[in-house]
């Protein structure tokens, strides 16, 4: 369209923006054209927020499987190298240590897999 000067879709996020001239076409006729094969909604900036809020949620998750996961690693590294540390390697602490990373943190991942069941 003429009238639209600029159009950038991010396929990850499935956002898609419109730079267009207000005095010639209104959003509704934006919206008009995109839901021809598409889902649209006009863009808020409170959504913007609540990007923010989740990016910095999975920056607390991230630490804390980091922080968790790290003793684990750790034992795996130096027993490679031939040091074993014992406490490193018993079933009881990577039991405790791996189990909220793995139901806690990730189960985002498998709630997925069982709506689909």
């Amino acid at each position: 369209m003429d009238d639209v000067e600029e159009v950038n879709v991010n396929l990850t996020t499935s956002i898609a923006t419109v730079k267009y001239q207000e005095t010639v076409l209104s959003i509704d006729q934006i919206i008009v054209l995109v839901k021809l094969g598409f889902e649209a909604t006009p863009f808020a900036e409170n959504e913007e927020v609540d990007g923010k809020k989740e990016l910095r949620n999975l920056k607390i998750s991230l630490s804390i499987s980091a922080i968790l996961t790290a003793p684990l690693l750790l034992g795996m590294i130096l027993s490679r190298l031939g040091v074993h540390v014992t406490i490193l390697h018993q079933p009881w602490l990577q039991l405790l240590l791996a189990t909220p990373v793995q139901f806690g943190i990730g189960w985002r991942f498998y709630k997925q897999c069982f709506l689909v069941i």
